[in-house]
C-alpha cells in the first residue's frame, strides 16, 4: 500500500480516535503542503472525540459543568495519545506547537505532559528545534 492508499484509508475509519491515531502515524511520511491538511484532520478528528469524551469517562470521574470543555478535550487527546508508540511523540508535538488555538494547544500539552515524562517531552522540543 502506498502513502496515497494509506492516506485515503485512513480517512475513511469511522472511529475519531482511531481516524486521528492512524492519521498521526502518516504524518512523518507526508511532505509539508499535505502535512497542514493532514494535521487539520487529526485536529478535527480530536474535537469530534472531545464532544462525546465526557460520556465514555469513568463513571468515577465527576467533572464540574464549568470545567466539561477542558476534561472533554484533555480526554480526547489522551485517549489517542496513549496507544501510540513513543517515537511518535516529535512527531505529535510538531503537530501540537502549530495548533493556533491557545486553548486547545493548552489542552493537548497538557495531555502529553500526562502521557509522557517532563524529560520527554523536553527531549522531544530539542529534536523538534533541531529539525526545523
Amino acid at each position: 500500500m502506498n502513502l496515497k492508499q494509506a492516506l485515503a484509508a485512513a480517512r475513511e475509519v469511522k472511529d475519531c480516535r482511531e481516524r486521528a491515531q492512524a492519521l498521526i502515524r502518516l504524518l512523518p511520511h507526508i511532505a509539508p503542503p499535505e502535512r497542514k491538511a493532514v494535521q487539520r484532520e487529526v485536529l478535527a478528528a480530536v474535537r469530534e472525540c472531545a464532544q462525546n469524551a465526557y460520556r465514555s469517562a469513568p463513571a468515577e470521574i465527576v467533572v464540574p459543568l464549568e470545567a466539561q470543555p477542558a476534561f472533554n478535550h484533555m480526554w480526547a487527546w489522551h485517549g489517542i495519545i496513549a496507544p501510540l508508540p513513543k517515537d511518535l511523540l516529535v512527531t505529535i508535538l510538531g503537530m501540537v506547537e502549530e495548533i493556533e488555538d491557545e486553548v486547545e494547544k493548552s489542552w493537548a500539552l497538557s495531555a502529553m505532559k500526562d502521557m509522557f515524562s517532563a524529560k520527554q517531552v523536553k527531549r522531544a522540543q530539542r529534536r523538534l528545534k533541531k529539525q526545523q
